[in-house]
């Protein structure tokens, strides 16, 4: 009789063991194939594939010009750029808007955010240099 209380108890804690498993095995596990460059004037991927997230964090002043380019291929890839206070400036799919501009509103850390789900495509972010 022993021996049946364990097994009765065994059986489903076996079962959640393969359930988590199984869970484990299906999500999506973060990958990166390509290129990328991270500098405090400058941010580039060349992305061939992406599921997961990137951030860089820059320095800037108020005033300063960011030039961005922006293309999803494939997939999804999605860019946040954080202001210092948090909010967001930008956020967008590189899908309508390929190539703008950006003038920062203060000074402080901003906060370059991409997340992709098999993504494909590229992101290039470049301070332009003052009298340019």
């Amino acid at each position: 009789m022993h021996k049946a209380n364990i097994k009765k108890r065994l059986l489903p804690l076996l079962a959640l063991l393969l359930a988590a498993g199984a869970v484990f095995l299906l999500l999506p596990r973060e990958e990166f194939d390509g290129e990328r460059i991270a500098r405090p004037d400058a941010y580039q991927l060349d992305i061939r594939q992406m599921t997961g997230t990137d951030r860089h964090t820059m320095a800037l002043q108020a005033g300063d010009v960011l030039q961005v380019r922006f293309a999803c291929v494939s997939g999804t890839l999605h860019l946040a750029i954080t202001a210092p206070d948090g909010t967001n400036i930008y956020s967008g799919d590189g899908r309508q808007a390929t190539q703008f501009s950006i003038t920062v509103p203060a000074g402080g850390d901003y906060t370059f955010t991409v997340t992709a789900r098999r993504g494909q495509g590229h992101l290039q972010i470049q301070k332009e240099e003052k009298g340019s």
